[in-house]
């Protein structure tokens, strides 16, 4: 959980030093946190100590309570870079492949050519393709 969580801020942190959009990688990141949060939560939910380990227990609820935090916000950061670079006119690749999960297929995501005419808004155009693993 910490190890993607960092990974995600680095991610961010290259997106502005580098003025650029950020890469579907930072979404893959913060996905697999808010997962790794979740599975961390069922675990300590069906984890029992005696009765006189509770003190043990709720310091392990703390910590696991403040991981969840942590990605909590850095999904709002990654929300907020994102929007910044919309605002800003971050350098946008010609395509960024992006992987899609549930469909199991690879999206290229392209800008638009002509973005000046649209200034409070951003048009993306999601072409399919197959996904060969």
């Amino acid at each position: 959980m910490s190890k993607e969580t960092g990974k995600a801020l680095r991610e961010v942190s290259s997106t502005i030093k580098e003025k650029r959009f950020p890469s579907p990688s930072l979404q893959s990141h913060i996905q697999k946190s808010k997962s790794e949060g979740v599975d961390l939560i069922t675990e300590l939910e069906e984890f029992s100590l005696p009765l006189h380990d509770l003190q043990e227990t709720m310091k392990l609820f703390v910590v696991a309570s403040t991981l969840c935090d942590i990605v909590r916000i850095v999904e709002e950061i990654s929300v907020s870079v994102a929007q910044l670079s919309t605002k800003a006119r971050f350098e946008n690749p010609k395509s960024t492949p992006t992987y899609c999960d549930k469909q199991r297929q690879l999206a290229t995501v392209e800008p638009l050519d002509n973005i000046d005419q649209c200034k409070d808004c951003v048009v993306i155009d999601v072409h399919e393709q197959e996904l060969r693993i």
